[in-house]
Parts: C-alpha cells; sequence; structure tokens
C-alpha cells in the first residue's frame, strides 16, 4: 500500500487525534496511538526507531509541531510546591520502576544552578527543601502502592480527594496571580486526609463528622493517640496552627505569600507524615547524605514551635 503524503499523514494524525482526545488519552499517550492506528489504516509494520523519515517518525515530528515537547512528556507521578523565600517551586517526583537512585535535589527541575546554590548554601533552607521532598515523595508514593489494599478501600477514598486538593493548590501556587484560595484546598486536604487515617483505626465517618467535624487540633490530637509511629507532637503542634476551615470561607484574610506557603508546606508534610504510617515508602528513612552536616534524620519543617 503506497504510505501518504505529508497532507495525508497531518489529516490522519489530526483524525486520530481528536477520537483519543474524546476517549480520554493523555498527550503523551497518543503518540503511540496513533502509530498503532496507521499500521492498520496504511498497511505498514510500526517500527519505533530514530528514522525521521520513517511513518513513526513523520508521525513523531508532526506531534511535536502539533505540541509542546513538554506535553509530550509522560508526566511526573505527583508536582508539589516548595517556597524558596516568596517564590514557589514545582517538586516533580519522576515516574521510576524497581530500585533505583533518587536525588531528591533532581527534583527541582525548574530552579536554575544559581538559585540551588543560594537554596544550599543555608543549611536550614536546604534541610527544609529536603523535608519537604522527602514529604512529597512519600505521600504520592506511598498513596499510589497503597490503592492496591482493599482494606484501605475507605481512607483510600478520602485520600484520593485529598490528594487532589493539595495538587491544585500546588498548582494554583506555581502560576496563580492570587493564591489566596489556595489556603482552602490546603485546609480540605488535611481534614481528608486526618480523617481517613481515622477510619482506619474504627470510626465511622459519620462519627468524625460529629466529634471532631473541621477541629483540627482536635483531628489533629486523636491521630498523635491513634498511630504510635507517627510524629505526634509535631502534628499536633502544626494543627493547632491551621486556620479555621468554616472561617476561611467566609472571611477576606489577607495572607502574605510567605504564610500561604507555609500552610502548603505544612499540608504537604501532614500528608506525607501520615501516608508514610501505612505504607512502606520512607524516603526519611532510606535517605544517605555525602556531608556529615546534612543530617535528614530529624526534621527543620516544620518547626515544633510554628
Amino acid at each position: 500500500m503506497p504510505q501518504p503524503n505529508n497532507d495525508e499523514l497531518l489529516a490522519f494524525v489530526l483524525e486520530i487525534d481528536s477520537l483519543l482526545i474524546q476517549k480520554g488519552a493523555l498527550p503523551h499517550q497518543r503518540p503511540m496511538h496513533a502509530m498503532l492506528e496507521a499500521s492498520k489504516r496504511f498497511g505498514t509494520t510500526i517500527i519505533t526507531d530514530t528514522d525521521p523519515t520513517s511513518l513513526c517518525g513523520r508521525i513523531n515530528s508532526i506531534y511535536h509541531q502539533l505540541y509542546r515537547a513538554s506535553d509530550l512528556y509522560m508526566p511526573p507521578i505527583y508536582t508539589g510546591a516548595f517556597m524558596f523565600r516568596d517564590i514557589f517551586y514545582p517538586v516533580r517526583i519522576p515516574v521510576f520502576y524497581g530500585t533505583v537512585i533518587l536525588d531528591p535535589v533532581s527534583f527541582l527541575q525548574d530552579m536554575e544552578r544559581d538559585q540551588k546554590d543560594w537554596l544550599f548554601a543555608s543549611k536550614e533552607s536546604g534541610l527544609t527543601y529536603l523535608d519537604q521532598a522527602i514529604d512529597i515523595f512519600d505521600f504520592a508514593c506511598g498513596l499510589d502502592e497503597l490503592e492496591h489494599h482493599e482494606s484501605l478501600s475507605s481512607s483510600m477514598e478520602m485520600w484520593r480527594l485529598g490528594r487532589r486538593q493539595l495538587e491544585v493548590a500546588a498548582a494554583a501556587a506555581l502560576v496563580s496571580f492570587d493564591k489566596h484560595a489556595i489556603v482552602q484546598n490546603c485546609l480540605i486536604a488535611c481534614e481528608l486526609i486526618f480523617k481517613g487515617a481515622l477510619l482506619t483505626c474504627g470510626y465511622e465517618k459519620a462519627e468524625l463528622k460529629t466529634k471532631y467535624g473541621h477541629n483540627f487540633k482536635k483531628l489533629g490530637t486523636e491521630i498523635a493517640n491513634s498511630l504510635p509511629r507517627v510524629d505526634g507532637d509535631r502534628i499536633v503542634s502544626v494543627a493547632s496552627t491551621l486556620p479555621d476551615l468554616v472561617a476561611n470561607r467566609y472571611e477576606n484574610e489577607n495572607y502574605r505569600r510567605i504564610d500561604i506557603g507555609r500552610i502548603v508546606m505544612t499540608s504537604q508534610f501532614i500528608g506525607g507524615e501520615i501516608i508514610r504510617q501505612f505504607a512502606s515508602s520512607n524516603m526519611r528513612s532510606e535517605l544517605t547524605s555525602a556531608a556529615d552536616d546534612w543530617d535528614t534524620s530529624k526534621r527543620t519543617f516544620p518547626s515544633l514551635t510554628v
């Protein structure tokens, strides 16, 4: 069968790509699907080589004309946010398989070398970042692991919703001009993560609603009493400082950028610390440092006196 010319192939790719969008295929998945459909349409064997003149190479070139390169890369497992001074940076947890060596600093892909040097020039800011990278990693990878635990299905329902709220908060922190809505996302996420954990301790959803409501101090205290390995003192400390969820809906609080950043990062700590209690993923216990003065066994953020 004769191969399509450039105009015919472009029309084919646009046709298939539109169908794939309707089916919910993600951008990075669609080039391969288009290649498979092309093999059926044009009666050719698909070989994913680097030859730009092959059918696969031509389809790949079309996709790189239609979309940004970043759209066609496999997305990270999760993207959190880290605040250095008052600037937010994405913390991207990569997709990986098997046993790998991970460098938490590599999660800061959008931070320039000079900025990284500035960040790690101070032990406090450097260790704060490492705390956050560990928390975000354990939260994301732990939830991915727990998806397969049927005994945690009720908790996972809440934790998935909490993850969505935290992802929205991070995304808004990274791109939005008005960041005040981020606080509400974080508060909802913390409540969902706390209550999801307490469901594993024998509580019913109705009981959590009537006994604890939106009271973060009560929820944090119960978490500290119920989970023996959790960093209870820190959980209670930060839970006591979170804004009131209900009041935050109706009061126009004028949060500073640094206040919003601390709330985002505190919420990520809560997510990581809670999920660590149930999943085997524990980057803090596995992380090693080449320098003795970068001890990550003790937390820098959040402090017990926030």
